[in-house]
């Protein structure tokens, strides 16, 4: 039987110098306003556990004011998780919120205030104690954000307002931190009005780096970049010899080189997520194609032609990874939006080797469509589903990690 959330006031600060602040014993702060808000949201959580392991935390939606359908994933400051909501807060234009380890979830920042950004979609990324992200739309020009919020509930401040002649419109993916300068893409804009790569200085002076859309380049960009070696690698959901995507190197100074472009005969197409660097290679995932049409997680190694480790699609499998991957050791994690017993979207791992296991399948109460990908915190996974619970407006999510298959034991 499903039960409503009781509300109650409450904020708890965990010890941390990269903590998130906290107001006056039992007051959270509403940071825009840089001191207690009158009536800050906050609410308790409730568990559920199936067969594995898996265990809801939080429903989206009973809150007044509260976020709601999260579309960027989660990290971790000391032991509470940050996240972002797509919707709700008090202008229903998304909000930044911490869940604590007590179990309650309360509102960082409501979006939507004249000059500040609309409908956040990233990661967020903690530099020293501060939270820097990006919106889709929003600020002076109307075309996205960047933006950080000051540790201890010392407010949020709109570091760049996209938009201007030639800068990038509408980032969605979580910027990254090399040597204290930020670098990000945006899905539109630029020369070309294909997207863009730019680079952001904490003090806010922005740089675009890239335009995308020349011949044979990529174009509109989903995912974030990540850093190996000094060099930024990513992708782009169109573009390409065959404009179904392309994976792209990029030197912090803007020279820019396609490594692959999808779409041949089974492989993947329109890769959305981030990448991870393991083994010598890239890996990550295409949202469509592949031998079914739903999907891949695909390896370019450093010197080589790029592979496919999986086509997703197959009855109980899931279908359409949005999401990037997590590193653990030997064996990747992520989530698919769709596919699983239900149809509603899973959690899966799969190693370099290809093999691939779905460890959970959403059925709607406890989260549909995850677009996002994992967080790892004392062996456990966490993520955030954009639609399900009992509201149907997303929920917060935990899975322990896999225990080890052991070998069998010698015969006597």
């Amino acid at each position: 039987m499903r039960n409503a959330h009781s509300a109650r006031a409450l904020c708890t600060c965990v010890v941390a110098a990269s903590m998130i602040g906290c107001g006056r014993a039992g007051m959270p702060l509403n940071p825009a306003a840089g001191g207690p808000s009158q009536a800050a949201p906050t609410a308790t959580l409730r568990h559920a556990r199936p067969s594995d392991g898996f265990a809801l935390l939080y429903a989206f939606g009973n809150l007044k004011g509260g976020g709601t359908h999260p579309r960027g994933g989660v990290t971790f400051a000391g032991n509470s998780l940050i996240g972002t909501t797509y919707f709700g807060g008090d202008h229903d234009s998304g909000t930044a919120f911490r869940f604590t380890e007590v179990r309650s979830e309360s509102v960082l920042h409501a979006f939507g205030s004249p000059g500040d950004g609309v409908r956040p979609a990233a990661t967020l990324v903690n530099v020293k104690g501060s939270l820097y992200g990006t919106t889709e739309t929003g600020g002076e020009n109307g075309w996205g954000t960047v933006y950080v919020i000051l540790p201890f509930g010392a407010g949020e401040r709109v570091l760049h307002s996209f938009g201007a002649p030639g800068d990038g419109v509408r980032p969605r993916a979580e910027l990254v931190n090399v040597k204290g300068t930020l670098y990000g893409t945006t899905q539109t804009g630029g020369a070309h009005n294909a997207g863009t790569v730019f680079s952001i200085a904490t003090s806010g002076t922005e740089t675009v780096l890239h335009s995308f859309g020349g011949s044979g380049d990529g174009a509109n960009p989903q995912a974030g970049l990540i850093d190996v070696r000094g060099t930024l690698y990513s992708t782009t959901h169109f573009g390409g010899a065959n404009n179904k995507g392309t994976i792209y190197a990029i030197s912090p100074s803007g020279a820019e080189t396609v490594l692959h472009s999808f779409g041949g005969a089974n492989d993947g197409a329109y890769p959305a997520g981030d990448l991870v660097f393991m083994g010598n290679m890239l890996i990550g995932t295409t949202a469509g194609g592949g031998g079914n049409g739903d999907g891949t997680v695909f390896a370019l190694p450093a010197f080589g032609k790029e592979r496919i480790l999986h086509h997703f699609g197959v009855a109980g499998d899931g279908a359409s990874p949005y999401a990037g991957l997590l590193k653990d050791g030997g064996t990747l994690y992520g989530t698919t939006e769709r596919g699983g017993s239900a149809g509603k979207g899973t959690i899966y791992s799969i190693v370099p080797k290809g093999k691939e296991t779905v460890l959970h399948s959403f059925t709607g109460s406890d989260g549909e469509s995850p677009y996002t990908g994992l967080a790892l915190h004392r062996g456990r996974l966490y993520g955030v589903a954009y639609l399900g619970g009992d509201f149907n407006k997303g929920t917060i999510y935990a899975l322990p990690l896999p225990s080890p298959t052991l070998p069998p034991s010698p015969s006597p």
